[in-house]
């Protein structure tokens, strides 16, 4: 049987695995950038799971890579894809948004960001 291409499924699709796939590289940068710290982490699926004091830590080194794998490539994949599926308008209301959580350095403003996406342990 030939394999057929239903667009409406890959359409609806697309987004998702687009999620899945920035989920995947971020979780990738941030292990090889806590296996070089030498701090203790758990992993399950992109759930971090540390000591509660190291909770900053993982935070900037999460958002860190964020930024580096998002942000401030070459071609930043995030940037470009909210460029190509969203109108012109709707972008730069993002993109303001984008910009309140890094200062003039880039670097990341944990006050800004306020949904905490890490399982904290005493």
């Amino acid at each position: 049987m030939p394999i057929t291409l239903n667009k409406a499924k890959t359409r609806r699709s697309t987004l998702p695995n687009f999620i899945h796939n920035i989920d995947a590289l971020i979780l990738h940068s941030v292990l090889r950038k806590v296996k070089k710290s030498g701090m203790f982490i758990t992993v399950i699926h992109d759930c971090f799971i540390v000591h509660k004091k190291h909770e900053k830590k993982l935070k900037r080194l999460y958002f860190e890579s964020f930024k580096d794998l998002l942000l401030l490539t070459k071609d930043p994949l995030l940037i470009e894809f909210l460029k190509q599926n969203l109108s012109l308008e709707e972008y730069n209301f993002l993109a303001g948004d984008i910009e309140t959580f890094f200062d003039k350095k880039n670097k990341f403003i944990l006050s800004n960001y306020n949904i905490n996406p890490f399982v904290l342990t005493d």
